[in-house]
C-alpha cells in the first residue's frame, strides 16, 4: 500500500486529502481518496501522479463524514474522474452508503469500517490490519485530561480502537502518528472513564449497525482475517 498526503489550498480550511494506490498500480488496485477537501483543489496533483495504466486516478472516494472540510470538493472530484463515493450518511445524493463493519479495498488492501459517532454522527474511521493503519477523519484519539462528556457510543468506539494493533494513525487534520498509538489510546480512554458520560440510545444509525465496532469484529471474524498486522508495510509520501 502507498499512500499519497495531497497539497491542499492554504487559502481555504480542508482536511487531509489521502489518495490510496497498490505497491505496483496493478490493474486490480482500487485507487481510493480518503476525504475529497474542501475544494477540489487537488485535482491538479492527480493529473499529474502515475496512477496505472489504463485505470482513472481516482476510482472510489470514501468520506470519513459529512462536514464541508472533508466533503466539498466532491463535486469538482466526481466532475472529473467520475468515481464511486461512500458515505455514512446521505448528505449528497452521489453517495452510496456506507455501514459499519463492511469491508472496502483501498488501494491493495482490505479495510473495515468502524463507525464512530462523536465529532458527528455520520462519522466513520477505516481500518487496515494487513498495515495496522487507520485512517481516523475527525474522531478524537488524543484526550490529554478527563474533563467535558462523552456519549456511550464513542466510548465503545473508543474501546474498539484501543484494543486494535494499530502502527499508523492517518488524521482528518495534521501529520500521520506513528510513535505510541496505542499508549495514547489506551490514556485517551482512561481520561473518557474518568469523565461524564452520557446515554445516547436515540442517535441515529444505519439499520443492522451496532455501533462502536462490533460489527467489524464479527465481520473480520466471518472472513477469517484476524485483526493484526500481516506482514504488509506502508509507505507515506510527502
Amino acid at each position: 500500500m502507498r499512500v499519497l498526503r495531497l497539497r491542499k489550498d492554504p487559502s481555504v480550511y480542508s482536511s487531509e486529502v489521502y489518495l490510496i494506490r497498490g505497491d505496483w498500480n496493478h490493474l486490480s488496485d482500487v485507487n481510493t481518496l480518503v476525504d475529497a477537501g474542501a475544494n477540489g483543489a487537488v485535482v491538479s496533483e492527480l493529473r499529474s501522479l502515475a496512477t496505472g495504466v489504463g485505470k482513472r486516478p481516482v476510482q472510489q472516494v470514501v468520506l470519513t463524514h459529512s462536514h464541508f472540510d472533508h466533503s466539498g470538493g466532491v463535486a469538482r472530484i466526481a466532475e472529473e474522474f467520475e468515481p464511486e463515493i461512500w458515505a455514512y450518511s446521505h448528505h449528497d445524493p452521489r453517495c452510496k452508503r456506507i455501514r459499519d463493519g463492511q469491508c472496502v479495498r483501498m488501494g491493495d488492501r482490505d479495510f473495515y469500517v468502524i463507525y464512530s459517532p462523536g465529532h458527528s454522527n455520520d462519522s466513520i474511521c477505516l481500518y487496515g490490519p494487513d498495515d495496522g493503519a487507520l485512517f481516523s477523519g475527525d474522531t478524537a484519539l488524543n484526550l490529554m485530561m478527563p474533563g467535558g462528556s462523552y456519549s456511550r457510543s464513542f466510548v465503545r468506539t473508543l474501546e474498539t480502537l484501543a484494543a486494535l494493533p494499530l502502527k499508523i494513525v492517518f488524521p482528518g487534520h495534521g501529520d500521520p502518528i506513528v510513535d505510541g498509538v496505542g499508549d495514547m489510546l489506551r490514556r485517551s480512554l482512561e481520561n473518557v472513564y474518568r469523565s461524564e458520560i452520557f446515554d445516547d440510545q436515540g442517535l441515529p444509525s444505519a439499520a443492522g449497525d451496532a455501533g462502536g465496532g462490533s460489527q467489524l469484529e464479527a465481520t473480520i471474524r466471518s472472513a477469517g482475517r484476524p485483526p493484526g498486522i500481516e506482514g504488509g508495510q506502508h509507505v507515506l509520501a510527502r
